[in-house]
C-alpha cells in the first residue's frame, strides 16, 4: 500500500514539474511577444494624395514617412478592426512596432505590426502639409504604377521586401487631361540577379503581397531556379487569395523565382522576386 502511495506521490510531482516548465516556457513566450510592441506607438497623420497614395507625418516631428497599412491589424480606439478605406484624411495614427525607422526621406517604417486610429481628424487638418506633400506625390504616368510589398516573418520579425517591377501597360490622363497609354514590354524576370531576394526561414512559407492599390485581380506562377530561363516555359500556377489591397500565398517554396500579375482598371503590371 505504501509503495502505491509513494509511486503515486512521485507520478504528482513530476507532472507538477512539467506543468511548471510548460507555464515559465509559456510565460516567456508571452514575454517575448509583447517585446516587440513594446516601442511607444509613433502617433501620425494620414494624409492621403492622388488616386490611392497616402503618407503619414509624425505628430511630434512633422516628419513625413511611408508605413504599410496592415489591413487584419488595423483597429479603432475600441479594438474594432477596421480597412483601410474607413480611414479619413487627418486621422491620427498610433503606429505599433519594431521603432526603426529607415533613413530616407521620406522615411520609411517597415516594421510596422499594428495600427490604431487614436483620433479622427478632416481634411482641413492636412492642409498645413500640402506644400510638403507636393514635393513627392506622384505624378501621372509611369510613377503612378502600383507598386507591391511581400511581407513574412523571419527569426520572429515580420519583414517586407519591394517586388521587383517588370512589364507593364498603365493607362493615365496627362496634364491637359488626354488619355495616354504607358507600355514597358522588354522586361525580363528570369534571372535571379536581377530580382528582389525575400528571404524565407522555412522550406514552406506563407507570404503576404500588399499592393499600394486594390487591384481587380491577382494571378501568381513560378518557376524553379534551373528551368526559369527556358523558352514558352509558362511556369507552375500557384493558388493565391485576395482580400482587398492584400493577397496571400500558402506555402511559397525555396530556390523559386516569382511572378505576380496584377490587374487594374488602367491596366496591368508584372512585379517578380526570387526566394533563395
Amino acid at each position: 500500500m505504501r509503495k502505491k502511495a509513494g509511486i503515486s506521490l512521485l507520478f504528482i510531482l513530476v507532472l507538477f514539474c512539467v506543468c511548471l516548465a510548460a507555464c515559465k516556457k509559456e510565460e516567456k513566450k508571452e514575454k517575448q511577444n509583447s517585446t516587440k510592441e513594446n516601442h511607444k506607438p509613433i502617433e501620425a497623420m494620414y494624409v492621403p494624395f492622388g488616386e490611392d497614395g497616402y503618407i503619414f507625418f509624425d505628430t511630434s516631428t512633422e516628419s513625413p514617412f511611408y508605413a504599410i497599412i496592415p489591413e487584419d491589424k488595423l483597429y479603432d480606439t475600441n479594438d474594432k478592426k477596421m480597412k483601410q478605406k474607413d480611414l479619413s484624411a487627418g486621422d491620427i495614427i498610433a503606429c505599433y512596432g519594431d521603432g526603426k525607422m529607415l533613413e530616407s526621406y521620406p522615411g520609411q517604417y517597415p516594421g510596422v505590426t499594428k495600427m490604431v486610429r487614436v483620433k479622427k481628424g478632416t481634411v482641413e487638418d492636412t492642409k498645413k502639409y500640402e506644400k510638403e506633400v507636393a514635393k513627392f506625390a506622384q505624378k501621372p504616368g509611369k510613377a503612378d504604377i502600383p507598386y507591391l510589398d511581400i511581407e513574412n516573418m523571419q527569426k520572429d520579425a515580420l519583414v517586407t521586401t519591394a517586388a521587383t517591377e517588370g512589364n507593364y501597360e498603365w493607362k493615365y490622363e496627362d496634364s491637359s487631361g488626354n488619355e495616354q497609354v504607358e507600355t514597358v514590354e522588354n522586361l525580363s524576370l528570369s534571372d535571379k540577379e536581377g530580382l528582389a531576394d525575400v528571404i524565407c526561414d522555412g522550406e514552406n512559407s506563407d507570404l503576404k503581397l500588399i499592393f499600394s492599390a486594390e487591384p481587380n485581380h491577382v494571378k501568381v506562377r513560378r518557376w524553379p531556379l534551373d528551368t526559369a530561363k527556358e523558352q514558352n516555359s509558362y511556369g507552375q500556377r500557384v493558388r493565391v487569395t485576395l482580400d482587398g489591397n492584400t493577397a496571400y500565398i500558402k506555402r511559397a517554396k525555396k530556390t523559386y523565382i516569382y511572378e505576380v500579375i496584377g490587374t487594374w482598371d488602367n491596366g496591368n503590371v508584372h512585379y517578380g522576386f526570387y526566394i533563395p
